[in-house]
């Protein structure tokens, strides 16, 4: 699996183009801010979004790339299955890339291949709906890849803390539809 380097519409590079796992533990340092403190504690606080980083200059090896731009062998999708059909919107790339790193199969990062993508620019209209499915498929992501592996009170933290901040965004929508003239 390959995937470019995906741009803004004005030109910086996209969160999600090149990441880690979304482990348990990256997403609290993530949700807490703590990847500031990454100089200190490197291999403890570590983010799992990779676009801060500097860019590569070749082709390089990453747990993730995005949905949005992604280029397959035909051979790998038979060995790994096609997307997993219970998301409905987001995190079906991220179920993807573990199955293929699980069977094997790399994941490639190329910075020379860039292209534009408007993220959001389809779902603007409904951005309630889009962010209950982006939080729903997260749930169903970690349930799915972390149940067994991490202790269950933690999972359960990240899982309220999941919607806990789905409830924040929805307030703030609400708010900002409501006062918007």
């Amino acid at each position: 699996m390959a995937g470019g380097l995906l741009l803004n519409t004005d030109g910086t590079e996209q969160a999600g183009g090149r990441r880690l796992t979304p482990t348990p533990g990256r997403t609290l340092v993530s949700a807490f801010g703590l990847q500031r403190f990454a100089r200190r504690w490197p291999h403890l606080l570590v983010d799992f979004n990779l676009h801060l980083q500097p860019l590569p200059d070749h082709a390089i090896r990453v747990e993730a790339i995005s949905g949005a731009y992604m280029l397959v062998k035909p051979e790998a999708v038979k060995a790994v299955g096609l997307w997993d059909d219970e998301y409905f919107l987001h995190c079906e790339d991220l179920d993807w890339c573990i199955r293929f790193i699980r069977a094997g199969w790399d994941i490639l990062f190329v910075p020379n291949a860039p292209i534009t993508h408007a993220q959001g620019a389809c779902s603007s209209s409904r951005p309630l709906f889009v962010e209950w499915h982006k939080h729903k498929g997260m749930t169903r992501f970690y349930r799915k890849f972390f149940l067994h592996n991490y202790p269950a009170p933690l999972l359960w933290l990240i899982i309220l803390a999941i919607w806990s901040r789905f409830l924040l965004l929805s307030g703030t929508i609400t708010l900002k539809r409501t006062l918007k003239p």
